[in-house]
Formats: structure tokens, sequence, C-alpha cells
């Protein structure tokens, strides 16, 4: 059994409109849209609209390492919260990732230590809820962190329940250019969405237009 930990919820989705990445530790390893294997989770009881989410993985994949260098063990933690009362949906969200190395050189292989953060807030208008959500990620490209790269986005979304089984979604969503000291040029990969790190010189930003029918 895998669950995202990074999670929005904005339409009772893992993600906005996406899908996620089911993998192990330091695999996909920029991905924050990941079902971790071999994963503990606890969910609270809501609490007058409150409910809180944490999760850590376990050291698994470094039971068949014969070196006692931390470096050697991936691991991520995580902590959520969502309020819900009436219409009104708010979501909260911070994932750390250890040793995950995510700009995959040799040199630096396991280490470094990067963070996610994500506020949501969506709204119910009768038949239509309208949502926003905002994220930001930092990666350590060194093993001592020395040089990082950052990453910002948000997206503006809705979904109309026509009638029925029937609903439309609509999107906008801007990544921003890459910000940070490292010009490391191209890493990641498909399941992790892929960065470019120039060392904040630009051009590396995005925007995308999403439109979706829905048959429930």
């Amino acid at each position: 059994f895998r669950r995202v930990l990074f999670r929005s919820m904005l339409y009772g989705d893992s993600s906005t409109f996406s899908n996620s990445t089911t993998t192990a530790q330091a695999a996909s390893n920029i991905a924050f849209s990941r079902r971790q294997s071999n994963s503990i989770f606890y969910d609270t009881p809501v609490f007058s609209g409150f409910q809180g989410f944490v999760g850590i993985s376990t050291t698994t994949q470094s039971i068949a390492q014969t070196t006692n260098v931390s470096g050697a063990k991936p691991r991520m933690w995580g902590a959520a919260g969502t309020y819900t009362n009436g219409p009104l949906y708010v979501t909260l969200a911070y994932e750390n990732h250890t040793n995950f190395s995510a700009n995959n050189v040799v040199a630096n292989a396991y280490a470094g230590t990067d963070t996610a953060f994500h506020g949501g807030v969506a709204y119910q208008f009768g038949p239509v809820k309208a949502g926003v959500l905002y994220t930001s990620r930092k990666y350590d490209m060194t093993a001592d962190g020395g040089t990082n790269l950052k990453v910002t986005a948000f997206n503006l979304a809705g979904e109309w329940a026509v009638q029925g089984p029937h609903a439309l979604r609509g999107g906008y969503t801007k990544a921003n250019n890459t910000s940070g000291n490292s010009a490391a040029g191209y890493f990641g990969g498909s399941a992790g969405g892929g960065l470019v790190a120039n060392a904040g010189a630009g051009q590396t930003g995005g925007n995308m237009w999403q439109v979706q029918y829905v048959y429930n």
C-alpha cells in the first residue's frame, strides 16, 4: 500500500490534475508528488474541520549496505494539515528528503537535504469550485548544501459540476524561473518534471493551461 504524503486534494485527488509517482527511496529523486515505498503514515481524527497527516519512510533500502556512512541511507518525512468548513477547504504541507542526491551525480551520491512546502485554498460556489495552490521547492546540489536550486509555482483551477455525473475542470499553472547559485544544467527526469539550474539566469520557467472533462 502506497500513498502520497505531499498532499493537496483540492478536488479530492492527490494533486490538482496530475498523478503521483510510485518509487523507492532516492528514485525519481526530485519528485515530491510520490507514493513512497515502505513508509509509515498516521492520519489524525477530524477535530472541528482540522485534520493532520504525518509520514516517514523506513531505511529498508539501507539494510544491504556494507558501509556505516549515513549518506547511504536516503530517507523522507513530512507533515500536512487540512481544514474543511462547509464550502471552504485549506491545505498546508511540508516534506523533507534527506540524502536523495537531487542532481544525481556520482560525486554527490546519497547526499543533501531537499525540502518542499505548499499552501492552497479552495471554495465551493454552488456548482463551481475554485482554488489556488502555491508550491516552493529547494534542492541541495552539493553534499554540503553550499550550492542549491529553488523553484516556485502556483496553480489557479476551477471545477464546474455541469449536471449529473458530468463535470468540467480548467486550470492555469505558472512555474517561475529557477533561482539559487547552482549552474548544474538540466537534471531530474520525467517522473519529477526535470529542472534546469543556471544560477538564476532566467528562461527556465513555463506556463500551462489545462482543460479536463470528468465523468463520475
